[in-house]
């Protein structure tokens, strides 16, 4: 385990927590950021956590995925107060930046253990969703932030918002899945089987290990978001965005 840094991991608490309470960017505090790792940047997502209490009962009711074969596995806890249901409008104050990411989201039918195989995951969805993992960064930094310190950050995480609940009795062919991206009514992005993984689903056993270490497991009615289709685009205030699935249906948000 990598050794943590318990003023890293304060300083670096401290300003995100505030700049999320005052909707503004703030520089990382001058500190030697060269050590800080991926365990300080656990530490800090539950200590935001706690500040925040978004987790009365040690549970986060839902999560976000990221990452690649390249990078590997990444992931934030969402609070409940963070999951929206389309059409959905981004109010006044709520985040600095508008990104937006097209993905698939599960809800889980029952718990998924730490030792889940590929098969017990598909066997505990209840349904996905198309849906639009909504980010925003609360560090103000010229260049792009180490993988650590954008961990720390829930990953850019601010919402996750879902489209209608969709039941397919046997698992999609991910390879032909089509994501299109509509921004004003003109496209701005469509591939087809575009999740870094293929198979969106194929980091969710990762996921179960991660948050039995990490919290109290996954359980019966979490919601996860499976990472990102058409990688992130970059909105302006007032625009109108849609995003479909083949098969799997759509969304709107502005």
């Amino acid at each position: 385990m990598s050794p943590q840094h318990p003023d890293l991991q304060a300083a670096l608490c401290d300003t995100l927590c505030t700049a999320r309470q005052k909707v503004h960017r703030l520089p990382l505090p001058a500190l030697d950021w060269s050590d800080f790792s991926v365990n300080d940047a656990l530490a800090v997502q539950r200590q935001q956590a706690a500040h925040f209490g978004w987790f009365p009962d040690g549970h986060p009711p839902a999560w976000k995925l990221g990452g690649s074969p390249a990078s590997g596995t990444s992931t934030a806890p969402v609070p409940a107060d963070a999951v929206f249901n389309t059409p959905w409008q981004c109010p006044p104050g709520f985040a600095v930046a508008f990104g937006i990411e097209a993905e698939i989201a599960v809800r889980l039918a029952r718990d998924l253990p730490a030792g889940a195989s590929a098969t017990d995951v598909w066997q505990a969805i209840d349904c996905l969703f198309p849906c639009v993992e909504f980010c925003d960064t609360r560090i103000d930094s010229p260049t792009a932030l180490p993988a650590a310190l954008q961990l720390a950050d829930q990953q850019s995480n601010r919402a996750i918002i879902l489209g209608p609940a969709v039941r397919p009795a046997v698992a999609p062919d991910w390879a032909r899945v089509i994501v299109r991206v509509d921004v004003n009514g003109h496209c701005v992005h469509t591939s087809r089987g575009a999740h870094p993984f293929i198979d969106p689903l194929s980091a969710l056993p990762w996921l179960a290990r991660h948050a039995a270490q990490q919290y109290n497991g996954l359980h019966a009615g979490d919601i996860i978001a499976t990472g990102t289709w058409s990688g992130i685009h970059w909105t302006a205030p007032g625009t109108a965005t849609s995003v479909s699935f083949s098969g799997l249906g759509a969304l709107t948000l502005r």
